[in-house]
């Protein structure tokens, strides 16, 4: 009688290195973590707040990044085709996008403290996202025609250089902040326009509709790069402009929310998006208004204290007032006589 042959050992499969796995989709909600530290640095020399609620921000959030950078660069260093299959995709373009722009965001971080290592990591930043965008620029070339299809991403690839003004306002160059600006200005309504023209013919897919909240973010940085810039009257035009319709391409929040399940990307962008957006719209109002005090209290003509107590009410709402609040806010925000 045959014995039974032992059973083979089972099959262990290798645990991966370190870094291996890192996803560039990590780095959106990174940058929307920047936006949050330094809007609290501009409210707390506009409002007299304490700034070690900015410092902490920004140390935690310097932190994060230097680690996701890191483990985010063992991939391609292992394996440099990573970089280029991570491009080949929607998610891949916008979190190595969002990477570069990170690193401008770092060199605000740290002009405070040293000029000289902020000055170099924001012209390392500006070279590194010339390459990215060219690399990006090949690869839908070479790609599927689908792939060709503007979407809100695009502003972080091509209009992401307006986040280099941002850096240049902290380093005391004015001159740079002012030519990036109208400079990026001609992209941004560009791929404005081809989202308005796509929303007109076509409602886009669910997973595709959080990321509409992309499209605030360009008009809230050129605010923030205007008013550091001295030109506060084009930031509050442009400001008006970018959130004068709030159910419009950037908007729709029904179509945005109401979309069934959300992919964790949609989720990811989305609440990037909007930490973005209310830190710039924070930033714009501190510095464009005037404001000195809180909810308007402060300002010299009643005219910008109106525009200061609208602008907190559309953004932030006040507990009492809910939905009804903001709503009202929104209405006084953009009326012909704010």
């Amino acid at each position: 009688m045959s014995t039974r042959r032992p059973m083979p050992p089972p099959l262990e499969m290798p645990k991966p290195g370190f870094g291996r796995r890192t996803p560039p989709a990590l780095f959106p909600p990174i940058m929307g973590l920047f936006g949050v530290g330094l809007g609290w640095r501009a409210a707390s020399e506009a409002f007299g707040i304490a700034p070690a609620i900015a410092d902490l921000i920004l140390g935690a959030t310097s932190v994060l990044f230097l680690f996701t950078l890191a483990a985010y660069l063992a991939k391609p260093l292992r394996r440099p085709a990573a970089f280029m299959e991570d491009l080949r995709v929607l998610p891949g373009r916008a979190g190595l996008s969002a990477a570069s722009l990170c690193v401008m965001l770092f060199a605000a971080v740290v002009a405070p403290y040293a000029s000289g290592l902020a000055t170099g990591l924001a012209l390392l930043a500006f070279g590194i996202h010339v390459a990215l965008v060219v690399a990006i620029v090949m690869t839908l070339i070479g790609g599927p025609e689908e792939g060709r299809v503007v979407t809100p991403v695009f502003h972080l690839s091509f209009v992401g250089f307006i986040i280099g003004g941002v850096a240049a306002n902290a380093l005391g160059h004015p001159e740079i902040a002012r030519w990036l600006l109208w400079s990026m200005l001609v992209p941004a309504g560009l791929i404005w326009g081809f989202s308005a023209r796509q929303l007109l013919t076509r409602v886009p897919p669910a997973p595709l509709r959080p990321l509409l909240a992309i499209h605030l973010a360009p008009a809230s940085l050129f605010t923030i790069v205007a008013a550091g810039a001295g030109l506060t009257r084009t930031g509050l035009c442009v400001q008006r402009v970018g959130g004068r319709d709030p159910c419009g391409p950037a908007g729709r929040g029904q179509m945005a929310y109401g979309c069934g399940v959300l992919s964790a990307l949609g989720g990811v962008h989305l609440s990037a998006g909007r930490v973005r957006r209310s830190t710039c719209d924070l930033v714009a109002g501190a510095r464009g208004a005037g404001h000195r005090g809180r909810r308007g209290a402060g300002c010299r003509h009643p005219d910008r204290a109106r525009y200061c107590t609208a602008h907190f009410q559309a953004v932030a709402g006040r507990k009492t007032g809910g939905k009804d609040q903001r709503c009202r806010g929104l209405g006084l925000l953009f009326s012909p006589k704010a």
